[in-house]
């Protein structure tokens, strides 16, 4: 019988038996063959049975971040460069960490280890006590054993990977393997026990030699990134940057940088666009596969943390002066501000929006959805009102509409 399969990184082989050739294969028999096959392939797969199917839950997959990013889901999130991603990412951890609210979602208080790989230790460790002291730590020691800061020396690893492949050949995945193993290491040298989520941050210091452009190498490290989630059983997050250009002229899920991959590997995809205003804002937008669709939603930027904007229009993005790309002209502003003069009917509303900037019926359903959603407008008696507008009616009349509506 062979032995379990071993991997040498240098020669690229798999050993599966005791007695092995110069190239580290076993005998060239049919029965060492058999075992090489076996050994390396082995069975991969889950077959469902009837049974298991009925006594599944009812429930959607158990959430560490409520109706976001289940139990051991992959969440990748994107922005620009300079937008606040690192902060948010550090705020996740540490909302988790100590189970306050992630953009207004529920979490699932767990132990965290936010992977470091682009901010000095001093920047890391700054941030940290900045955010972690505003969430509300009373005593920062009480991180130890829940928060695990690693930081990664990337240009060291890119040496160690190099050497393991041997000059002139491709160190490509060796380095995103090896930057797992150390991440393992890391956890395991902390006593950290049972660390449930587990952020990447960034995703262009993970590829190594990969091209970040190519589905196949991006493929690949999404691969590794399972495999480590596999190990810890945890969740995780990857923090990614945008493509080059203006992200408020590009549809939504086509802003990240490189492969489409991003957008289809990860449980849930985020991208955070810079909005026209208020200043230090974004809009978020959240696809996922595992729970109910998320409305689109804006944050903004108050040192150290990123907090919920109610009053900002997540769809109102920015784009370069004279950039006229012809939906993103629309935001809940816009519409509502049609409201400015007197209640309209919907049918009123409608052509009003189609005649002030070529709203389509589509978008403007959507949008007046949105704004219902955001307490901007209010229906009374089968006429839209400006929700401030009818405060301030309902102030001077208590005869208004409305009170008798009640």
């Amino acid at each position: 019988m062979s032995k379990a399969p071993t991997v040498d990184l240098k020669k690229g082989t798999v050993t599966t038996s005791d007695a092995q050739d110069d190239e580290g294969y076993a005998p060239d028999t049919e029965e060492g063959k058999g075992e090489a096959k076996e050994a390396m392939v082995g069975e991969h797969f889950h077959i469902h049975t009837v049974d298991e199917i009925i006594g599944a839950s009812d429930d959607p997959p158990p959430a560490i971040i409520d109706g976001a990013l289940c139990e051991k889901g992959l969440m990748t999130i994107s922005g620009r460069a300079k937008s606040f991603k690192t902060w948010h990412a550090l705020q996740s951890c540490l909302s988790i960490t100590l189970g306050k609210e992630w953009d207004g979602h529920a979490v699932k208080q767990s132990a965290t280890v936010y992977v470091n790989l682009e901010l000095t230790k001093e920047s890391l460790n700054y941030r940290t006590k900045k955010i972690a002291t505003h969430l509300g730590f009373k005593d920062l020691r009480d991180l130890e054993g829940w928060f695990l800061p690693l930081t990664i020396n990337c240009s060291e690893l890119m040496m160690a990977a190099r050497k393991l492949s041997g000059e002139g050949s491709k160190h490509d995945s060796v380095y995103t393997y090896l930057l797992m193993e150390q991440i393992i290491r890391g956890i395991e040298k902390s006593k950290m026990e049972n660390p449930k989520f587990v952020c990447l941050d960034s995703f262009y210091k993970m590829v190594g030699g990969l091209n970040e452009n190519a589905a196949e190498d991006v493929t690949s490290v999404y691969r590794y990134v399972r495999r480590l989630m596999d190990d810890l059983n945890c969740a995780a997050e990857i923090v990614h940057h945008f493509s080059k250009g203006s992200p408020g002229d590009k549809m939504e899920g086509d802003r990240a940088a490189g492969s489409r991959v991003h957008r289809q590997e990860p449980n849930t995809y985020i991208e955070m666009v810079p909005l026209k205003e208020p200043e230090d804002t974004v809009g978020v937008h959240i696809e996922q596969r595992d729970y109910k669709a998320i409305k689109d939603y804006a944050l903004r930027w108050n040192f150290p943390l990123m907090e919920i904007d109610t009053e900002a229009d997540p769809r109102d993005l920015k784009t370069p002066p004279g950039s006229k790309p012809a939906s993103k002209n629309f935001s809940t502003k816009r519409l509502t501000d049609l409201l400015n003069d007197d209640p309209l009917s919907p049918e009123e509303w409608q052509k009003a929006a189609k005649h002030a900037f070529n709203m389509g019926r589509s978008s403007f359903f959507n949008y007046r959805a949105l704004a219902e959603e955001q307490g901007k407008v209010t229906l009374v008696d089968g006429f839209w009102w400006k929700t401030s507008l009818l405060e301030e009616a309902k102030k001077k009349d208590k005869n208004h509409p409305h009170e008798k509506s009640q």
